[in-house]
């Protein structure tokens, strides 16, 4: 089993993380440090910024997180099979261990009955001396029998018995003498002969022992030898399935330990975000105290120049826009993936979806939907290329509008621009599924449907 390179090089999302660290604390100051925001720490616009730049930020962090997610995951999965593995190793091992005592009993076994084929050859090897010496005394016996009989002359020494004997009775018992010499004779002959056979059948026997014992012995080792490497071969199939199940814990517990940061990370810039969520939302109050006091004084001086019979034009709020309608800020205003709760495209949860996306060509042309001023236009995370737009206070409240995912950028921050004009161009840039326009409307910080705006 190939160990698992389950967790991402930490080069890449090391530096996003320190550049995501790094932003908490330049973007948020006095969050997580025990310091108060107040209202006038910040102007709106650059609070606007930051907590799109937080935003972004956090989306980027949650990127992250379902890779690490995903990581851990798959690193619990890998660790499931090789400790199976292991399992299955370990049990092979007591397999094979099982084996290698049966394989020992039978070389046990195999030792007593070479040990009994050992004293049977024994026993073979002196009944063959015994023969050897029995069929030796039988030769020399014949032998001296015939060399007495040569020297007797034969049939002769009957003829000779005959014509010596006194009389019949002497004659008859000589000549059963002789007989019963000759019988003695043919009996050597005849022990001799199955000397010889007994040796041969000895012989026989002592080499069919001999090759048993050899046979025995040359089974009984490769056996047990067989045996033996079985045991070493599972033994060190279990010895790499152990240092696998050792590495994959590693990489799940690196996984676990990068999930986590993720996940404490995307806590601390919501925390932050929510803060600059209340901020924004104070300067949106202090806007429209501004705004009403504006407006009272000038109707005391529009007051004032009726009576003196002059009626100068109140003056409006620099911060003010007629009207809420919007200029649609791309051609093709077909909605894609509406406001408000949805399973999303790339997590697979369901997540708040702030604004509303607008499928189109990259390239296709992007307007400001009304005249403001540029406040961030660039990379933003998981916004992709980014563009937010202040349009001071618009029918009471102070809105905002954001264009994500842009192939390009056609403005900088601190620009004006005006209702219509192009800012930039749809693209897929950031966590993006396909090429489209995300669209935001904000009021006092807070995200609100743009089709109720167009």
């Amino acid at each position: 089993m190939p160990g698992l390179a389950l967790c991402e090089p930490t080069g890449r999302r090391g530096r996003r993380r320190s550049v995501l660290l790094a932003l908490t604390a330049l973007l948020v100051p006095g969050v997580g440090t025990g310091v108060v925001l107040t209202p006038t720490a910040l102007a709106s616009d650059s609070a606007a910024e930051r907590k799109a730049e937080v935003d972004g930020a956090a989306e980027s962090a949650r990127a992250d997180l379902e890779v690490s997610d995903a990581h851990a995951r798959a690193a619990a999965d890998a660790l499931r099979r090789v400790e199976a593995e292991l399992g299955t190793a370990r049990a092979e091992v007591a397999a094979a261990e099982a084996l290698l005592a049966t394989s020992a009993e039978r070389d046990r076994a195999a030792a007593e009955e070479l040990a009994r084929a050992e004293e049977e050859l024994a026993r073979a090897v002196a009944e063959e001396a015994v023969a050897v010496r029995r069929v030796a005394e039988q030769e020399r016996l014949v032998g001296d029998r015939a060399n007495a009989a040569y020297r007797s002359g034969g049939q002769m020494q009957r003829w000779q018995v005959v014509l010596d004997s006194d009389d019949a009775e002497q004659m008859l018992s000589r000549l059963d003498y002789l007989s019963s010499v000759a019988g003695a004779d043919n009996r050597l002959l005849d022990d001799l002969t199955a000397a010889r056979v007994a040796l041969a059948e000895v012989a026989a026997e002592r080499a069919v022992a001999r090759q048993r014992v050899a046979e025995l012995r040359e089974q009984a080792r490769q056996a047990l030898e067989r045996d033996r490497q079985a045991v070493l071969d599972k033994q060190a199939a279990e010895a790499r399935v152990n240092a696998l199940v050792t590495q994959q814990r590693e990489a799940h517990a690196a996984a676990e330990r990068q999930r986590a940061e993720d996940q404490a990370l995307i806590q601390r810039l919501e925390a932050e975000s929510r803060a600059l969520e209340a901020q924004l939302a104070e300067l949106a109050r202090q806007a429209k105290e501004r705004a009403a006091q504006e407006a009272a004084q000038a109707a005391a001086r529009a007051e004032q120049s009726s009576r003196s019979r002059t009626a100068p034009a109140p003056p409006v709020s620099v911060q003010s826009q007629p009207g809420s309608s919007m200029t649609r800020p791309i051609a093709s205003i077909r909605p894609t993936s509406n406001f408000g709760m949805r399973n999303h495209p790339i997590y697979g949860e369901p997540r708040m979806h702030n604004g509303v996306d607008f499928g189109a060509p990259t390239g296709t042309t992007v307007v400001a939907a009304l005249s403001g001023r540029v406040v961030t236009a660039g990379l933003n995370g998981g916004a992709g290329n980014m563009i937010t737009l202040d349009h001071g206070i618009v029918a009471g409240r102070h809105m905002t509008t954001l264009y994500m995912h842009l192939s390009r950028i056609d403005v900088r921050p601190g620009a004006s621009v005006g209702r219509g004009q192009r800012i930039g161009a749809v693209g897929s840039t950031g966590a993006s599924t396909g090429p489209h326009l995300h669209f935001e409307v904000r009021l006092d910080g807070s995200p609100v449907n743009p089709l109720g705006y167009l």
